[in-house]
């Protein structure tokens, strides 16, 4: 298994991953990764440097659930137990006004695709307008849709952003993970692009994992499922 250390300031070695062969034409020649021992070290080394931001996380989810402004044991202990110590609530307040605003665009949207045939096609306007009414009502039809929505929107609000996965190709509903599911370098941005390959875990039900097994790759580490 390839050796790695964990950086002292949470961000990648330079040492993970091959460097980029450029060729004159400035096309890469050669792969990120060479064997499943290198994929591994890359995993291990984003989940090692990712703890930070769960800790961030742990640290707002904790604020905004209402977590009061002191210790009251240290308060007391250094006599200051008379002090006002009561959460106000002011996060949880702030994101009950900004959460709506990125779901509910979506949930009263008329349609959920822009799709058209060209001008000219003939009865285009029926055929377009019967394609988007069949789209949106499937998506909507979706049992996760309203938690989907509603999730990724309390996910990009509080954390900043959110996880989208698509477990294979032939999969139209993502999959939202939480933050201590998806690993990515500290830094990463919302819409990060180019896309880049990050790593993520999940855990299930054996009868999901009979069905899903032979259509992903995944490796069982410590009895979890990890997608590679």
């Amino acid at each position: 298994m390839a050796d790695y250390t964990p950086s002292p300031n949470n961000v990648l070695n330079d040492d993970v991953g091959n460097t980029p062969i450029v060729s004159p034409e400035l096309t890469v020649e050669n792969r990120t990764i060479s064997n499943a021992a290198q994929a591994y070290s890359v995993c291990d080394t984003l989940v090692s440097d990712w703890k930070k931001g769960i800790l961030n996380a742990a640290r707002i989810t904790s604020k905004l659930n209402g977590e009061r402004p002191y210790n009251q044991k240290k308060l007391k202990d250094s006599g200051k137990d008379w002090k006002t110590n009561i959460s106000t609530g002011f996060l949880a307040s702030e994101c009950g006004k900004v959460i709506p605003r990125f779901y509910m665009p979506i949930k009263t949207a008329k349609y959920l695709t822009a799709s058209e045939l060209p001008p000219g096609w003939p009865n285009g306007v029926e055929k377009t307008q019967h394609f988007r009414q069949t789209i949106t009502d499937a998506v909507r039809n979706w049992p996760k849709f309203n938690f989907y929505v509603r999730g990724l929107s309390r996910e990009v609000a509080v954390f900043g952003f959110g996880f989208n996965v698509f477990f294979d190709e032939y999969e139209w509903r993502p999959t939202l993970m939480r933050m201590d599911k998806g690993f990515v370098p500290q830094g990463t941005e919302v819409m990060e692009e180019p896309q880049f390959s990050w790593p993520s875990t999940i855990t299930s039900h054996p009868s999901f994992l009979a069905f899903f097994v032979p259509r992903s790759k995944l490796a069982v580490r410590n009895g979890t499922w990890t997608m590679w």
